[in-house]
């Protein structure tokens, strides 16, 4: 069994339910993701009551990038997040790397209505330290989390910190699934 395979069945074990795949070519891309990559949506489960979106391959095959898979979760399937989930991919295999406190720009909403149009990358505290590495035979990876984030909480956290972002989420009872919540921060 390959990675691909190997993450798949690790994170159909983990969340209790077998999961729908996206597969590459995706058309519009400005690039050519791999044929192996794909985004696994899992429906809500025994673990969450929420869709979890995952991406498989995103840095496989690359040594020069972070070793890393994202996962992004919703209050509902949205087959939008597949599309910011590819934009963040592209953006990771063929820019910078992405890792953990980085943040990415959606360009578009994270769900229909929200002022959520960028992500910060945080660990996967929902699930826990067993789901933050995956390993197998044929390689390994990061599971980060992809915290969808307004502009204002993105140039907070640029200005200020991971750290002083975090500390708004918590002081501010941050809901994560909400996508219509206010900003954790003052507009700048």
């Amino acid at each position: 069994m390959g990675y691909h395979e190997s993450l798949l069945q690790f994170a159909s074990e983990w969340y209790g339910t077998e999961p729908t795949t996206w597969n590459a070519p995706y058309p519009g891309l400005k690039h050519e993701l791999p044929e192996e990559y794909c985004v696994a949506v899992f429906p809500p489960g025994r673990r969450h009551d929420f869709w979890v979106y995952l991406t498989v391959g995103l840095s496989h095959g690359k040594p020069d990038k972070a070793q890393v898979e994202l996962l992004l979760y919703s209050p509902r399937q949205d087959d939008g997040l597949v599309r910011i989930l590819l934009a963040a991919s592209c953006h990771h295999r063929f820019s910078e790397s992405l890792g953990l406190h980085h943040t990415v720009n959606f360009g578009l909403p994270w769900l229909n209505g929200s002022a959520c149009m960028h992500g910060y990358l945080q660990l996967p505290y929902l699930d826990g330290p067993e789901l933050e590495l995956f390993e197998c035979e044929h390689g390994h990876a990061h599971l980060l989390w992809l915290i969808p984030i307004t502009a204002d909480e993105k140039n907070f956290a640029v200005e200020k910190g991971w750290e002083a972002l975090e500390e708004r989420f918590e002081q501010k009872s941050f809901n994560y699934l909400d996508p219509l919540r206010a900003a954790v921060v003052p507009s700048s």
